[in-house]
């Protein structure tokens, strides 16, 4: 299924962005992988090298929140692998508390900016180029 197509994860470099590269590593995916740790998502790339060599792997350190940077991962990825099969949206958080017990309006901004604005980015950027062709429209 994965064998040979293009997956972007973003919220890459760690825990179910991680565990989701590996296993598209697995399958024959290219990948590209998007966070803001520069270091874990080089030390991602070693494993994924390491353990499947014939894995294309573009690493684009990114920070979703920023419509230039996220503009910039699509970029990259499709100077590099002409399309998008798969894009998994994985960068976000969430926030456990009362809506009276905020303190700041910026820390809602904050988690509609990751949660909300990465992805409508991503699309923007992204549709209706290189995924759209990939997925056979016209």
């Amino acid at each position: 299924m994965f064998k040979g197509k293009t997956v972007l994860i973003t919220g890459a470099s760690a825990g179910l962005g991680k565990q989701m590269a590996l296993r598209a590593a697995e399958l024959g995916a290219n990948l590209v992988l998007a966070a803001r740790r520069k270091e874990k998502l080089a030390a991602l790339e070693e494993e994924i090298q390491s353990r499947w060599p014939h894995i294309n792997v573009l690493v684009q350190p990114t920070d979703v929140k920023q419509k230039s940077e996220v503009e910039n991962l699509i970029t990259e990825a499709v100077k590099r692998f002409k399309t998008i099969d798969c894009f998994i949206a994985n960068a976000g958080k969430s926030m456990w508390s009362r809506f009276l017990d905020i303190k700041d309006p910026d820390e809602i901004e904050d988690l509609m900016q990751l949660n909300v604005m990465a992805v409508v980015y991503a699309a923007f950027f992204a549709l209706p180029g290189p995924c759209a062709f990939a997925a056979g429209s016209p």
